[in-house]
């Protein structure tokens, strides 16, 4: 029960300390959380349900599913979560997996495609703010595979607001590690997540970084905090407006 209660509490503390530094978190309104069914987008959830009860000032919190078309992919537990702790929802329908088999870059036109369909959801409910799960580790990937690829860092931020479809991005997690998110959806009763059916998620560019990169962190301890670190000053210096 202790080391729960740690994991609520560091969790719950870099949501805080992001929103205390960039104020991503809305005084009101609606705020949306994209779920993909994975842990990410469910500790999101869950996190700023949370967050919500705590806090002075109130938001709306609902849910936006985007049913890509993956062959035996279901959110029937992920509905029954949302309907349990009382968070409407809209489920938006689409054919973004028919569209991918003769793409070059399958992932890529696969995020854009659901990043769109989670806007539109998310507008649907009144939303002003739309949630997304990333964590320290996919900004820490993404820095490294567009350094590689582009020869320099694109920087995941912690809130972006979308001129063209009037609202804000927001990534709650963007200062908490995978593991911890991992070690915590395993204690949190309730959330059950849904492996993806994506037949090109094994492959992609990021898996291949992922895997070089724990090649380094298994034969060098400290390299993942080294790393972190590093990445968590590229976001200060792009909030900052540097480069």
């Amino acid at each position: 029960m202790e080391l729960l209660l740690g994991l609520i509490k560091r969790t719950l503390n870099k949501i805080l300390e992001l929103d205390y530094k960039y104020s991503i978190l809305p005084n009101g309104g609606t705020l949306a959380v994209g779920l993909s069914g994975g842990k990410d987008s469910l500790i999101t959830l869950w996190a700023l349900n949370e967050v919500l009860r705590h806090r002075k000032h109130k938001y709306k919190l609902c849910a936006v599913l985007v049913d890509q078309g993956f062959p035996g992919f279901s959110y029937d537990k992920i509905k029954e979560y949302l309907f349990l702790n009382d968070i409407p929802y809209i489920e938006k329908k689409s054919f973004i997996y028919s569209s991918l088999s003769e793409a070059e870059s399958p992932c890529a036109i696969c995020s854009h495609l659901r990043r769109g369909a989670l806007v539109d959801g998310a507008k649907i409910m009144g939303a002003t703010h739309l949630a997304l799960g990333h964590h320290l580790d996919d900004l820490l990937e993404g820095a490294i595979m567009t350094i590689a690829m582009n020869g320099r860092p694109n920087v995941l931020l912690p809130i972006k607001y979308l001129s063209r479809r009037d609202i804000y991005l927001i990534r709650p997690l963007l200062l908490v590690e995978e593991e911890h998110i991992k070690t915590l959806s395993k204690k949190i009763q309730g959330i059950n997540p849904v492996e993806s059916e994506c037949p090109y998620s094994k492959d992609s560019e990021r898996i291949k970084i992922k895997n070089w990169l724990y090649q380094g962190y298994d034969n060098w301890g400290v390299m993942h905090q080294h790393m972190a670190s590093w990445a968590r000053l590229l976001l200060e210096k792009e909030m900052e407006g540097g480069t």
